[in-house]
């Protein structure tokens, strides 16, 4: 007995854990799963990792700056004959060898360094927003394939349904048939209309396995059913990736602007050097230390300051510009999507009405078959109308819930 129970324990166990593993999904985790599973989602860990780098780098202009140099010189007659410095010294070399070990510390640089470190932050938004950009844009991808997949489990379950009405009506030709009030005939077009049914199943369900597999690849993890989403019932003003890219691309003018302000102010800074040299006259000591406060003060922007700002609007007008034609597409799509969404509300009350009918039409038919009114050729025309016509109002029901959330996907409103 015990034997017998611990594979049953295993094969339970096992099937306990692929269980945890797939699970039912929503929409929104899908969208989620899909973001963290494409490789572009790394890039945002690299951009922090190189902005650290960067940032580092541009303090560390602050830090105590050693250089050390050395070198050689020659002169001509530096003294001439008679004057009282000639008198005093006995000989006079006509070159010098020295070295000399410089310090210098910044203590001012008019703001350069601070404007470098928020252009280095703009530019890193600007990058992580067009990675943001790429990353939302899966929604679209994802919303395709797994309304497709919702939308191919609702036909799967009405040919399901309408096969086995067939079969039903299989077992009633064969009991008319039995009576002499069906032919052969009879029998042989519901048959027929059965296999292609099964036909038309076994095609929808290879599709709708090829439609997990994308999305499964997609997201990055196996799933055992979907979450049929429901209307939405709100809809927030929301703001787009796109628009913070714009946003962060003004930014980063702005931080070039400053920067060019910075470059225009004085630098001041401590120095000390420690030099030594070769003696060219005997009075000459070999070694002296220097220290003091330097400034400098470069005008060079001045000359291209005027075209610079001119180059930075022009750029910035660009940005808002190309902002304005982004939110006039937007609002272009989300009036077409308004207009979809009441074409197909009006589309799926008809679609009711008509679904409604055709049933009362396949009820009768079928009672009049059964009482040998009409063939069954006439049955099945009124059993695939029916069906037709609940599956067109099924898919018309699916498309009208994908048009909502791709409204929601236009606007960006929080899931």
């Amino acid at each position: 007995m015990k034997k017998t129970l611990f594979p049953i324990l295993v094969l339970f166990l096992l099937h306990a854990g692929s269980s945890l593993q797939a699970q039912s999904l929503t929409l929104s985790e899908c969208h989620a799963l899909a973001r963290e599973n494409h490789p572009l989602s790394g890039r945002y860990a690299l951009l922090e990792e190189g902005l650290s780098y960067d940032i580092g780098n541009a303090s560390a202009s602050y830090l105590p700056q050693v250089s050390a140099m050395a070198g050689g010189m020659a002169f001509s007659k530096m003294l001439e004959e008679d004057s009282a410095m000639s008198a005093l010294t006995s000989d006079t070399d006509h070159h010098m060898l020295g070295a000399a070990l410089i310090l210098r510390q910044n203590i001012y640089d008019g703001g350069a360094s601070r404007d470098r470190k928020q252009m280095l932050k703009t530019s890193a938004d600007v990058e992580k927003s067009q990675v943001g950009v790429s990353l939302y844009n899966l929604r679209n991808r994802v919303d395709e394939i797994f309304f497709g997949i919702i939308s191919m489990q609702r036909q799967i379950a009405l040919q399901t349904e309408a096969l086995s009405d067939l079969r039903t009506h299989l077992t009633t030709t064969e009991s008319l048939l039995s009576q002499g009030i069906a032919s052969e005939n009879d029998r042989d077009e519901v048959r027929v209309a059965i296999l292609s049914a099964q036909a038309d199943s076994s095609q929808a369900v290879h599709s709708l396995n090829s439609m997990r597999i994308m999305l499964g690849a997609l997201i990055g993890k196996d799933f055992t059913s979907l979450e049929e989403p429901p209307l939405p019932l709100k809809r927030g003003n929301g703001r787009r990736p796109e628009e913070d890219l714009y946003d962060a691309r003004l930014s980063l003018l702005d931080a070039k602007e400053k920067s060019l302000s910075s470059s225009l102010m004085p630098k001041v800074s401590l120095m000390g050097a420690a030099v030594a040299h070769s003696k060219m006259i005997d009075s000459m000591k070999g070694a002296n230390l220097f220290g003091g406060i330097t400034l400098s003060w470069s005008i060079s922007p001045l000359y291209t300051r005027k075209r610079d700002l001119a180059r930075l609007e022009t750029d910035r007008l660009e940005v808002k510009l190309q902002r304005d034609a982004f939110l006039f597409e937007k609002n272009l799509g989300l009036s077409g999507s308004t207009e979809n969404e009441m074409a197909l509300r009006e589309a799926i009350g008809k679609d009711s009405e008509i679904v409604s009918l055709r049933e009362d039409i396949l009820r009768r038919d079928t009672r009049r078959f059964e009482e040998g009114l009409i063939s069954a050729s006439e049955l099945l025309k009124a059993s695939r109308e029916a069906k037709e016509a609940r599956i067109l109002k099924s898919i018309r029901e699916v498309k009208l819930l994908q048009e909502l959330y791709r409204y929601e996907s236009q606007e960006n409103t929080p899931e």
